[in-house]
């Protein structure tokens, strides 16, 4: 077999990371990733992601080298690892994340499959290992701690009151996820502001970033009760601290 070598064209040693198989475990790569990377690496396949069973039929030894070398490419392994998490079925997924959850977020252990399921799914592309689940959820487990920087940061300054009006007027909407966000559509318009500074603010009180699931999916992983407590919250600290 040709050598493995790191991107710098070195040998892989114990200090590259992935060189140990437990490393990878640890660090969230699924087995099925694991070996669909090793079996591909150095080869030229029109399909990549393939299961044991397709590559056991694919891989022809007949073009092995054995002089040369093969690079070893983790960016290109958290690709395939990203492709198979995408692939997952709901309930291996789920078998595979509520451990990674439970260990950091005891409350984790009190939500049922169904729900947690549904949360899963709305998240898993954003997951590159399994991991990842933790942060891409961490708004769900623990309230956002926001602060009026973070809403002069998205938010126009002569904008602030308008989207302030905007959100107040329409908190009793939330239990329609889908007619609040008409709503704040209509409004956005009818104000002559952006939308996404509307959105931006929305989604950093619900999640405390700007980027994430979209508004009709995080209202429904909070629930409208939640939701509103945290819009709320955030109405709060803008109010409190607007010039």
């Amino acid at each position: 077999m040709p050598i493995l070598c790191n991107t710098d064209g070195k040998k892989l040693s114990k200090r590259d990371f992935g060189f140990s198989l437990r490393d990878l475990k640890e660090a969230g790569f699924i087995p099925e990733a694991i070996n669909n990377y090793l079996a591909i690496i150095g080869g030229s396949f029109e399909k990549e992601i393939m299961s044991l069973a397709t590559l056991i039929k694919t891989f022809n030894f007949d073009n092995l080298h054995t002089t040369g070398r093969i690079t070893y490419d983790v960016e290109k392994l958290k690709w395939i690892n990203r492709k198979w998490i995408d692939q997952y079925k709901p309930e291996e997924l789920l078998q595979q994340c509520r451990p990674l959850l439970e260990a950091v977020y005891p409350t984790a252990k009190k939500i049922d499959d169904k729900k947690l399921n549904s949360l899963l799914q709305i998240i898993k592309t954003d997951m590159t290992t399994l991991n990842d689940c933790v942060s891409a959820l961490a708004f769900y487990f623990e309230k956002p701690a926001i602060s009026f920087a973070d809403i002069a940061a998205c938010i126009n300054n002569k904008n602030m009151i308008i989207v302030s009006h905007i959100i107040k007027n329409n908190l009793s909407f939330l239990a329609d996820a889908t007619q609040f966000v008409d709503r704040l559509k209509q409004a956005a318009k009818q104000e002559n502001i952006s939308l996404k500074e509307l959105f931006w603010f929305v989604r950093l009180a619900l999640m405390g970033t700007t980027k994430g699931p979209g508004i009709h999916e995080l209202i429904s992983m909070l629930g409208a009760q939640e939701s509103q407590q945290r819009l709320e919250h955030a109405l709060t600290i803008l109010h409190t601290n607007q010039p």
